[in-house]
């Protein structure tokens, strides 16, 4: 298949350039974020033990350990969305910089990966707050009779 080569406006590269930017500067942000996120999990695994016996003997039994998986989980998360981002940064530069109509095209499908990904996850989240609200309101007038 032949390439087409668009010409793109001066305003538009400007746009598209700035974009790749900003997706690039949170890419680094999230890796930033999971390197901290999975030691701080792990301290959780290890450390969960000790927490776990001094909370039981203050009355309040809670595994520590749940918070190295939600931990976890999160940083997992956050792969997808670096990769959309460091795709899309990539293609953003291309795009702009060979007048490529194919890099353009994978920047926008990056681009849509991205919030497709992220709208999706905020739905799953709000649906766990709906659900984890009235299940902590029903253990906590639980505990206090």
């Amino acid at each position: 298949m032949e390439e087409q080569h668009i010409q793109l406006q001066e305003e538009v590269k400007q746009y598209v350039r700035s974009t790749g930017r900003w997706y690039n500067f949170f890419a680094i942000l999230s890796i930033v974020g999971i390197a901290f996120m999975v030691p701080t999990a792990l301290l959780f695994f290890v450390a969960g033990g000790f927490m776990s016996e001094a909370m039981a003997e203050a009355g309040q039994p809670f595994p520590a350990w749940v918070f190295g998986v939600i931990y976890l989980v999160s940083a997992a998360l956050m792969v997808p969305i670096v990769i959309y981002l460091m795709r899309a940064s990539k293609d953003a530069k291309s795009a702009v910089e060979l007048n490529s109509n194919e890099a353009a095209v994978r920047f926008l499908r990056n681009t849509k990966s991205y919030w497709k990904f992220y709208g999706i996850l905020t739905i799953v989240m709000i649906a766990l707050c709906i659900v984890a609200v009235p299940i902590a309101v029903i253990i906590g007038v639980a505990a206090a009779l």
